[in-house]
Protein backbone atom coordinates (compact mmCIF):
# COMPACT_ATOMS: atom_id res chain seq x y z
CA UNK A 1 0.00 0.00 0.00
CA UNK A 2 3.04 2.46 0.86
CA UNK A 3 3.88 1.68 -3.22
CA UNK A 4 0.45 2.46 -4.16
CA UNK A 5 0.46 5.81 -2.13
CA UNK A 6 3.60 7.37 -3.60
CA UNK A 7 2.34 6.24 -7.16
CA UNK A 8 -0.73 8.44 -6.03
CA UNK A 9 0.97 10.89 -4.92
CA UNK A 10 3.59 11.36 -8.14
CA UNK A 11 -0.07 11.36 -9.76
CA UNK A 12 -1.32 14.35 -7.88
CA UNK A 13 2.52 16.02 -8.25
CA UNK A 14 2.54 15.32 -11.25
CA UNK A 15 -1.41 16.71 -12.32
CA UNK A 16 -0.27 19.77 -10.14
CA UNK A 17 2.97 21.04 -12.08
CA UNK A 18 0.89 20.27 -15.49
CA UNK A 19 -2.29 20.99 -15.38
CA UNK A 20 -3.08 23.71 -12.02
CA UNK A 21 0.55 25.30 -11.63
CA UNK A 22 1.95 25.08 -15.41
CA UNK A 23 5.24 26.65 -16.40
CA UNK A 24 4.73 28.46 -19.85
CA UNK A 25 7.44 25.82 -21.65
CA UNK A 26 4.87 23.06 -21.13
CA UNK A 27 1.50 24.74 -22.69
CA UNK A 28 0.24 22.85 -25.99
CA UNK A 29 2.31 19.99 -24.73
CA UNK A 30 1.08 18.18 -22.35
CA UNK A 31 -2.58 15.80 -22.73
CA UNK A 32 -3.37 13.78 -19.74
CA UNK A 33 -5.29 10.47 -20.59
CA UNK A 34 -7.23 8.39 -18.86
CA UNK A 35 -6.91 4.70 -19.29
CA UNK A 36 -10.54 3.88 -18.78
CA UNK A 37 -11.32 6.64 -21.20
CA UNK A 38 -8.71 4.63 -23.70
CA UNK A 39 -10.48 2.06 -22.77
CA UNK A 40 -14.09 3.22 -23.39
CA UNK A 41 -13.05 4.79 -26.74
CA UNK A 42 -10.17 3.80 -28.16
CA UNK A 43 -10.11 5.05 -31.30
CA UNK A 44 -11.49 8.26 -30.24
CA UNK A 45 -8.93 8.81 -28.06
CA UNK A 46 -5.70 7.98 -30.06
CA UNK A 47 -7.20 10.27 -32.76
CA UNK A 48 -7.51 13.12 -30.60
CA UNK A 49 -4.01 12.17 -29.17
CA UNK A 50 -2.36 11.71 -32.53
CA UNK A 51 -4.00 14.96 -33.84
CA UNK A 52 -2.54 16.68 -30.77
CA UNK A 53 1.08 15.94 -31.59
CA UNK A 54 0.10 16.72 -35.32
CA UNK A 55 -0.11 13.06 -36.73
CA UNK A 56 -2.41 11.50 -39.18
CA UNK A 57 -4.49 8.24 -38.54
CA UNK A 58 -3.37 5.29 -41.09
CA UNK A 59 -6.52 3.39 -41.77
CA UNK A 60 -4.49 -0.01 -40.87
CA UNK A 61 -3.68 1.55 -37.58
CA UNK A 62 -7.83 2.11 -37.24
CA UNK A 63 -8.35 -1.61 -38.08
CA UNK A 64 -5.30 -2.56 -35.71
CA UNK A 65 -6.46 -0.47 -32.99
CA UNK A 66 -10.37 -1.84 -33.31
CA UNK A 67 -9.56 -5.38 -33.46
CA UNK A 68 -7.11 -5.39 -30.29
CA UNK A 69 -9.85 -3.39 -28.65
CA UNK A 70 -13.19 -5.42 -29.61
CA UNK A 71 -12.13 -9.30 -28.79
CA UNK A 72 -14.00 -11.61 -26.20
CA UNK A 73 -13.05 -11.28 -22.65
CA UNK A 74 -10.82 -9.89 -20.49
CA UNK A 75 -8.36 -12.86 -21.35
CA UNK A 76 -6.45 -14.91 -19.18
CA UNK A 77 -3.89 -14.20 -16.39
CA UNK A 78 -1.48 -15.53 -18.50
CA UNK A 79 -2.18 -12.83 -21.23
CA UNK A 80 -2.17 -10.07 -18.97
CA UNK A 81 1.13 -8.40 -20.80
CA UNK A 82 -0.25 -9.27 -24.12
CA UNK A 83 -1.26 -8.11 -27.16
CA UNK A 84 -3.90 -10.08 -27.80
CA UNK A 85 -7.64 -9.42 -29.04
CA UNK A 86 -9.58 -8.64 -26.20
CA UNK A 87 -12.81 -6.70 -25.20
CA UNK A 88 -10.91 -3.49 -23.48
CA UNK A 89 -13.75 -2.12 -21.49
CA UNK A 90 -14.16 -6.10 -19.60
CA UNK A 91 -10.39 -5.98 -18.78
CA UNK A 92 -10.78 -2.24 -17.22
CA UNK A 93 -13.27 -3.23 -14.89
CA UNK A 94 -11.53 -6.66 -14.20
CA UNK A 95 -10.43 -5.44 -10.77
CA UNK A 96 -13.96 -4.91 -9.43
CA UNK A 97 -14.92 -8.75 -9.97
CA UNK A 98 -11.34 -10.02 -9.28
CA UNK A 99 -10.16 -7.64 -5.98
CA UNK A 100 -11.47 -8.32 -2.59
CA UNK A 101 -13.19 -5.60 -1.20
CA UNK A 102 -11.22 -4.52 2.03
CA UNK A 103 -8.12 -4.47 -0.64
CA UNK A 104 -10.23 -1.94 -2.69
CA UNK A 105 -11.06 0.13 0.13
CA UNK A 106 -7.30 0.74 1.40
CA UNK A 107 -6.32 1.56 -1.86
CA UNK A 108 -8.72 4.26 -2.05
CA UNK A 109 -7.85 5.64 1.08
CA UNK A 110 -4.36 5.85 0.67
CA UNK A 111 -5.12 7.12 -2.84
CA UNK A 112 -8.11 9.68 -2.16
CA UNK A 113 -6.76 12.45 -3.22
CA UNK A 114 -5.78 10.96 -6.98
CA UNK A 115 -8.42 9.54 -7.76
CA UNK A 116 -10.65 13.35 -6.75
CA UNK A 117 -8.23 15.01 -8.42
CA UNK A 118 -8.52 12.60 -11.71
CA UNK A 119 -12.07 11.95 -11.90
CA UNK A 120 -12.54 8.30 -10.08
CA UNK A 121 -15.61 7.85 -7.65
CA UNK A 122 -15.33 5.50 -4.79
CA UNK A 123 -17.29 2.56 -3.76
CA UNK A 124 -18.56 2.38 -0.46
CA UNK A 125 -19.48 -1.73 -0.44
CA UNK A 126 -19.07 -5.10 -1.81
CA UNK A 127 -21.81 -5.01 -3.46
CA UNK A 128 -21.05 -1.32 -5.07
CA UNK A 129 -17.84 -2.54 -6.31
CA UNK A 130 -19.21 -5.54 -7.87
CA UNK A 131 -22.09 -3.95 -9.70
CA UNK A 132 -20.78 -3.00 -12.93
CA UNK A 133 -23.71 -0.92 -13.62
CA UNK A 134 -22.34 1.91 -11.62
CA UNK A 135 -20.11 3.71 -13.39
CA UNK A 136 -17.32 4.76 -11.68
CA UNK A 137 -15.42 7.35 -14.01
CA UNK A 138 -16.53 11.06 -13.73
CA UNK A 139 -16.87 12.46 -17.19
CA UNK A 140 -14.11 14.56 -18.05
CA UNK A 141 -14.95 18.18 -19.30
CA UNK A 142 -13.55 18.78 -22.88
CA UNK A 143 -9.95 20.02 -23.11
CA UNK A 144 -9.98 19.97 -18.79
CA UNK A 145 -6.99 17.67 -18.99
CA UNK A 146 -5.14 19.20 -21.53
CA UNK A 147 -3.84 22.42 -23.33
CA UNK A 148 -4.61 23.10 -26.73
CA UNK A 149 -2.09 23.85 -29.32
CA UNK A 150 -1.56 27.44 -30.33
CA UNK A 151 -3.10 26.51 -33.59
CA UNK A 152 -6.53 24.94 -32.43
CA UNK A 153 -9.36 26.83 -31.31
CA UNK A 154 -11.96 25.95 -28.89
CA UNK A 155 -15.00 24.42 -29.80
CA UNK A 156 -17.17 27.87 -28.12
CA UNK A 157 -15.37 30.02 -30.05
CA UNK A 158 -16.46 28.58 -33.05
Amino acid sequence: YQVMQEICRSHVRINERAVLKSPPFLKGRYKMVRYEDMARSPLEEIVAMYEFVGLEMTEQLEEWIYTVTHGQGKGTKKEAFDVTSRDAVTVSQAWRTILPYNKVRHIQAVCKGAMSLLGYRTVHSEQEQKRLDIDLLIPREPYSFSWLPAKTEHPSNS
